[in-house]
């Protein structure tokens, strides 16, 4: 699976460009306003201008605010080169090269050393990929990827991928569920980009594209 994705991956040159492709029906693309909970409603544009400063909404519901964040990368990306990836390579790449240094999550305080670290190097026999998601589970930490889409969000006429991120720990109230841009796929090591990185976010945010 890793040579044919690695092949569908690399941009060639003169072939035709490949618009943004959906992996998922129903994605959200409305950016006018999201709940709060309350008896008011947040335009979308507003909630991501607190995100980018860090005062996200605290009573904002965590479903409308994923859909403003996945709204908002959807509309950003651009057409790539080539054919898009299959999301099972998607999720392969996810699995086995998604450096989890490149970007903040859960899992971090249990990297050991330096250099990249990859999900199947830590939850390697929990791991149960399927088509299009993968999850893991060592009875403590719990993580899902979902694949959403491909497109081009840092403009090198390569095609990224969107996924979504979900992490759960059971024995506290520890849950993130949030978008993830998957990229360098044709590279040995996979780089995360969170949605701040698309607003303006520093190092913390894994970096600008």
């Amino acid at each position: 699976m890793k040579a044919a994705f690695l092949a569908l991956a690399l941009p060639v040159a003169g072939a035709a460009q490949a618009e943004r492709t959906d992996y998922r029906t129903g994605l959200p693309s409305d950016l006018g306003a999201i709940s709060t909970g309350l008896p008011t409603f947040v335009a979308c544009p507003d909630y991501l201008a607190h995100h980018q400063a860090a005062r996200i909404e605290a009573e904002a519901r965590p479903g409308a605010a994923l859909d403003c964040e996945i709204a908002h990368l959807l509309s950003l990306a651009e057409p790539f080169e080539g054919e898009a990836p299959d999301p099972c390579a998607v999720i392969d790449a996810a699995v086995q090269r998604l450096d989890l240094r490149s970007f903040p999550n859960g899992l971090r305080p249990r990297l050991d050393g330096s250099g990249p670290v990859a999900l199947d190097a830590l939850l390697a026999p929990q791991f149960a990929p399927y088509c299009g998601g993968a999850v893991a589970s060592d009875g403590d930490h719990s993580v899902g990827v979902t694949a959403l889409a491909a497109g081009d969000w840092t403009g090198d006429g390569a095609a990224d991928a969107l996924v979504v991120l979900e992490e759960r720990i059971a024995t506290g109230t520890y849950l993130s569920v949030a978008p993830l841009v998957l990229t360098g796929l044709a590279g040995e090591v996979v780089t995360g980009l969170p949605v701040c990185a698309f607003l303006g976010g520093g190092p913390s945010c894994g970096g600008a594209p």
